[in-house]
């Protein structure tokens, strides 16, 4: 049984939300700045929208801001200001102007001179070093109005609220079969996508901030490095000091070093320090050849001759990769860290080595034993093959940190609430009317079928019910004892609303999810800071350990999504004000974790339900019989499947494709329900495993618009790369067709077209092979 979808993502008419709400982003500067500085004051954020959000021009801006230049002098905008005493001041000189003049740029916004208001608005943010808040915040509102009123010209998608999402989806849908509007966006997003300073850039979302207790590992780590003999300063043989030789033995030896003759090419570095150690670059040079030769030790020992003080960048990057090389990850994040610092942050490769040395520290434990690798790429997290992967081949398998039923699922469904296992008995599926109908004997018959199921209800509040008493008793320690509404009497609203089985309410809920996995991702936090030995308010690091395990779910979205829902945020305040330890939920850190779950959730359930049970034994005891039919004649077909949402540590870290390679099914792993990944496809070593995000059987258009508008990526997957968005433009060379006369299609997969047999070809030959099927539609 394949795992569903990605959740935020699973239903077409639903899928939208995040996006739909971006288009309601509040006006109120004052609030969006105050939580932005305290995002930037935070040691533990992970989004800050201002910031994220790239300021750089889109290909093509020039010739556009030509046309509008022109625009602006046939309507007379360009003629100086005139004032009294018949002077003209106009202001020639960029260094005469005022430097917040963000009021020209919005001049020029509200004109539809988009491109040239970005001009202005850029200037600006670059005048103050970006700390104007007004300028910045300017900025991505006259791009969004730039790309995004053309998409909703005609719908009501902007005045919309989020509580009608089928109506929303279906006007979204609307506009996405707009293909004259999609142009302009769409190419303009495929080369921001192919551009390195695009809008998403990982390197710098991700953060380097130590974690809590990195200062006693990386203790550890040194006493490690000193007990191998790895803290000995470097030696080297005296010589005459003679410059002009060393430069020549340095000359040489990058030459044979370029030529492959790494181990000659280390004599003559050496010989070149011994003639002249006081040129740094003598010491870098000797680090990476014996980094290359994998001389760890020599090469460490030479990063550490050099005094921090004096240390140039290039061997704080030898000195981290040789930690990293060493398993000593922490000490290795000490000296990256420097790296990027010294350079402030420009340089890529130190930023890149980081965040590899990262991944490696906290996935290799959960990769080991399997055939795929965790690695960091220039969109953030990736899962590769360390082997030769054959089609149906298991990969891995995963269990949830946190995991909660979905309300609808909770309703039809009754499952245990700590492990998904399911609890549905024939009472609950027959029906209590039809059960009592029935006569004894049927009764018996399916009683003698029916799996045995025992549920184990909180014994204080009786909203809870558990497959076992292990699993009450570990869901009470971890986020249970907070939520009891017998102890916490503000949970019962939040479980009162979760019993009405629905995803949707005005003011309260719109998400796929249950909001009850938020509540028990802060209540396991506050478990986590008492099993730190917490007493009275915990300090700051004291929190920073306990949130430890949610910091490698990263979550993005726009601000002021909350205001959507401020039932909800008011329901989770009182919960977590009313705990032994109060846990403040501000806007900010409500908004932080439902964009981690929506970007991160992955349903799964049971693979097997008692359901499946019973028919089975049904089946194998069948006799011919009155009885036998009557209760065949009462089954009413598979129940409703048991959903959870559940954050994968693992599994999270794989990117989408419009045409996966793996499937993410449903699992038993070590006893309880969980996912295993398994191979769609054969999978060369090396190769990316790709899950999807969304409903893949949506045209072009509408899947590049969901993922953007829901996860900020423009998907340039092999299969968004060859297929085309409709007949009227070429999907291969971008040729335009007449309007009685549209473009021919593929006729096998119905999703290219081509304006003549020669594109067609050419395409097929590049890669419209690979990916040309018939897809399902929906």
């Amino acid at each position: 049984m394949e795992a569903k979808q990605k959740m935020s993502n699973g239903d077409v008419k639903k899928a939208g939300k995040l996006a739909e709400e971006a288009m309601t982003m509040s006006d109120m500067l004052e609030k969006f700045k105050s939580e932005l500085e305290s995002a930037g004051q935070d040691d533990n954020a992970e989004f800050n929208a201002l910031r994220l959000c790239s300021q750089d021009p889109y290909p093509g801006d020039g010739e556009k801001a030509e046309g509008e230049e022109a625009w602006l002098q046939e309507h007379s905008y360009t003629d100086p200001a005139w004032i009294m005493r018949g002077r003209r001041h106009g202001y020639r000189s960029t260094a005469t102007r005022t430097p917040h003049g963000s009021w020209r740029g919005r001049v020029l916004s509200s004109l539809g001179q988009y491109v040239l208001s970005e001009v202005w608005l850029r200037r600006a943010s670059r005048l103050t070093e970006g700390n104007d808040y007004e300028a910045l915040l300017l900025f991505q509102q006259t791009r969004i109005h730039r790309f995004y009123d053309p998409l909703t010209e005609g719908t009501s998608v902007q005045k919309m609220s989020n509580g009608d999402v089928k109506k929303a989806g279906k006007l979204a849908e609307e506009a996405m079969t707009m293909s004259d509007m999609l142009e302009k966006f769409k190419s303009e997003l495929e080369s921001a996508g192919q551009d390195d300073n695009a809008e998403f850039n990982a390197l710098r979302l991700c953060s380097q901030d130590p974690y809590p207790g990195d200062g006693e590992k990386a203790e550890g780590e040194e006493a490690w490095l000193q007990e191998h003999s790895y803290t000995d300063p470097a030696w080297i043989m005296e010589r005459e000091r003679d410059p002009t030789a060393a430069a020549m033995e340095a000359e040489v030896a990058q030459v044979l070093r370029d030529t492959g003759s790494h181990e000659k090419a280390l004599e003559h570095f050496t010989l070149a320090l011994e003639l002249d150690p006081g040129v740094l670059d003598y010491w870098a040079l000797r680090a990476q050849a014996n980094f290359t030769l994998k001389n760890y030790r020599e090469a460490f020992r030479d990063c550490i001759s050099v005094h921090k003080d004096i240390r140039p960048v290039a061997m704080w990057k030898i000195g981290g990769r040789v930690l990293s090389s060493l398993g000593q990850y922490v000490l290795s994040e000490v000296w990256l860290r420097r790296a990027s610092r010294l350079t402030e942050g420009n340089d890529y490769e130190a930023l890149l080595l980081f965040q590899q040395t990262r991944i490696h520290r906290f996935y290799d434990p959960l990769t080991e034993g399997t055939s795929v690798q965790v690695r960091f790429t220039k969109y953030g997290r990736a899962v590769f093959c360390t082997e030769d992967v054959a089609e149906g081949q298991e990969l891995f398998r995963d269990t949830p940190l946190v995991s909660s039923q979905t309300d609808d699922s909770a309703k039809a469904h009754p499952a245990c609430s700590h492990c998904a296992v399911s609890l549905l008995t024939a009472e609950d599926y027959f029906g209590m009317d039809t059960f009592r109908r029935m006569n004894k004997a049927q009764k018996a018959i399916i009683k003698k079928a029916w799996p045995k199921v025992t549920a184990y209800p909180c014994p204080h509040c009786k909203r809870e019910k558990y497959c076992s008493l292990e699993c009450r008793t570990h869901a009470w320690r971890q986020h249970h004892c907070h939520l009891c509404p017998s102890i916490n009497p503000p949970a019962a609203k939040l479980y009162d609303f979760c019993a009405k089985g629905t995803t949707q309410e005005k003011g309260m809920w719109n998400s796929m999810f249950s909001p009850m996995i938020m509540a028990r991702i802060w209540a396991n936090i506050l478990t986590r800071v008492k099993e730190l030995g917490v007493k009275g308010e915990p300090t700051k690091d004291q929190w920073a350990r306990a949130k430890e395990p949610y910091r490698r779910f990263l979550g993005f979205g726009v601000s002021g999504f909350v205001k959507q829902i401020p039932k909800m945020l008011k329901i989770m305040q009182a919960i977590f004000q009313n705990t032994e330890i109060k846990y403040k939920i501000d806007e900010l850190e409500f908004e932080r974790r439902y964009y981690q779950v929506a970007c991160n959730v992955q349903s799964f359930g049971p693979p097997c339900v008692t359901w499946h049970e019973f028919v089975a034994e049904f089946h194998r005891t069948a006799r011919p019989g009155e009885n036998h039919r009557r209760v065949a004649q009462e089954m009413r077909g598979e129940p409703k499947d048991v959903t959870f949402g559940g954050l994968y540590a693992l599994q999270s870290s794989l990117n989408h494709s419009c045409d996966k390679n793996v499937d993410v099914m449903d699992a038993v792993v070590d006893g309880k329900p969980g996912v295993v990944i398994r191979a769609k496809q054969p999978i060369k070593k090396g190769g990316e495993l790709y899950t999807t995000y969304i409903d893949t059987s949506m045209q072009r258009p509408q899947r590049r618009a969901w993922l953007y508008r829901a996860y900020h990526f423009w998907c340039e997957c092999q299969r968004c790369k060859y297929e085309g968005d409709d007949c009227s433009i070429c999907t291969q060379c971008g040729k335009k067709a007449r309007k009685d006369s549209p473009f021919s299609v593929c006729s096998r997969c119905h999703r290219a077209w081509y304006c003549s047999p020669q594109c067609q070809k050419v395409a097929w030959k590049a890669g419209h092979k690979k990916i040309c099927k018939a897809w399902p539609t929906n």
